[in-house]
């Protein structure tokens, strides 16, 4: 997994309204296809008030999908 490309960002809200992003990609050495997921959070800083970061949660898994359609309805069936 030296090489990927990114294929599609997915951003979603769970019942809590919690905003979640699935960035899918495509490792370069054997084509196969992979999510990393983030969660939204806010943190106070002293200098800049209350700031969004994203917070990785889940940072390499694999799909089961062929292509990138495949892939991005794959991660749809499966949002947090």
């Amino acid at each position: 997994m030296s090489f990927a490309k990114l294929q599609s960002v997915l951003d979603s809200f769970n019942k809590k309204h919690e905003k979640f992003r699935y960035e899918i990609f495509q490792d370069y050495g054997d084509a196969s296809f992979y999510v990393v997921t983030y969660a939204q959070q806010e943190i106070n800083t002293e200098q800049y008030g209350t700031c969004s970061v994203w917070v990785e949660i889940n940072g390499y898994k694999r799909l089961n999908s062929t292509n990138a359609a495949e892939a991005e309805a794959e991660v749809k069936g499966t949002l947090v």
